[in-house]
């Protein structure tokens, strides 16, 4: 929901042409027809990276990055009818599993406002702002990202993701059952 509803202005007030704004509203609100969904995406997609690059996009293409099967109709229908009103923000604290929330410092689809929102509905979340990356951090700042995981899998959780760490109490007061979630928008 919030990127539907946000993700254009921030654009905008990130410097952004209006065009490329606008563009990005039609994307997530599902207007435009199935044939212009390739170009949309072309226009786009360099909003996706903190700071895009030819041999950024070559590396994701050798890697098998962009695999993905994209099906207009379902985008648009999504657009349109699913992702209206649709969020999950009521029941994160229902969320028992130590969780890790990796996120790009510019990331325009899901910012460090709103993963801030996500660390702090979460009880014992973990929040990871990575400088330097867009929507997708692990692309961007591959090294960076694993750090991440490590520290947050490692036994002790000690690392430089404990400034980011979002302070609450267990529900209950209780100790959080054991298992460990990763989560990264976008990916």
């Amino acid at each position: 929901v919030w990127s539907r509803r946000n993700a254009a202005e921030l654009l905008a007030a990130r410097g952004y042409s209006a065009a490329k704004a606008d563009l990005v509203r039609r994307w997530f609100n599902g207007e435009f027809p199935p044939r212009q969904m390739p170009l949309i995406l072309m226009r786009i997609g360099s909003a996706y990276y903190s700071h895009p690059s030819l041999p950024l996009v070559a590396r994701e293409l050798a890697s098998g990055g962009w695999r993905t099967k994209m099906r207009p109709e379902a985008m648009i229908f999504a657009g349109r009818h699913l992702l209206d009103g649709w969020s999950v923000m009521d029941k994160l604290g229902q969320i028992t599993a130590p969780t890790l929330i990796l996120a790009g410092q510019d990331d325009f689809i899901f910012p460090p406002e709103h993963q801030r929102e996500l660390a702090a509905a979460i009880p014992k979340a973990r929040l990871r702002l990575i400088e330097n990356a867009g929507h997708n951090p692990h692309a961007e700042q591959p090294a960076v990202v694993m750090q991440a995981i490590t520290n947050f899998l490692s036994a002790d959780g000690a690392g430089p993701d404990q400034a980011d760490r979002a302070p609450r109490a267990a529900p209950g007061g209780g100790p959080a059952p054991p298992g460990r979630s990763v989560r990264h928008p976008g990916s």
